[in-house]
């Protein structure tokens, strides 16, 4: 199946939730945001959002800094 990652094409399995792809793109689970299609999913429902077909992700990492 092909999603769209930060507007970058990737190959996975079908049927695997956006919790598996952070995973399996190497994002860390904490301090990280992702949006399905510009709609925000909370943490809490990750793991049960299940990924379609180019659907577009977007991952963000919160940054320390001063």
């Amino acid at each position: 199946m092909r999603v769209y990652i930060n507007d970058k094409a990737i190959t996975t399995k079908p049927n695997i939730s956006l919790f598996e792809l952070i995973l399996e793109q190497g994002f860390p689970t904490n301090g990280t945001a992702a949006a399905v299609n510009d709609v925000v999913i909370p943490k809490s429902k990750q793991a049960e959002t299940i990924l379609k077909e180019n659907d577009k992700i977007t991952v963000i990492q919160a940054v320390c800094g001063g």
